[in-house]
């Protein structure tokens, strides 16, 4: 008994088939997961198959305004120093 209707087209895509399209690679693609740079779900959780959107590659070549465009460190008024004291070789030795 066929309805007539086509099959819906797919909305997210596997792993598999987003490396395919994408052409990266595998952890490439887990590292910009991770980040948050590219979105993703996870339908059966922790540890169950990964789905992409498929203009995923679309949303990750757009700017995202929320996003800052360079570090906070690298932005930061304090001329490049690292937090914590100073080591004693750099400090002047003391007279007396």
């Amino acid at each position: 008994m066929s309805d007539g209707s086509t099959p819906a087209a797919p909305q997210h895509l596997t792993l598999q088939e987003f490396i395919a399209i994408s052409r990266l690679s595998s952890s490439t693609i887990h590292r910009l997961k991770d980040a948050g740079k590219i979105p993703f779900i996870q339908p059966a959780g922790k540890g169950g198959k990964l789905l992409f959107p498929i203009n995923a590659i679309e949303l990750m070549a757009t700017p995202q305004l929320d996003r800052p465009s360079a570090p906070a460190a690298a932005s930061g008024g304090d001329g490049g120093r690292l937090s914590g004291p100073r080591p004693k070789w750099t400090q002047a030795p003391k007279q007396g």
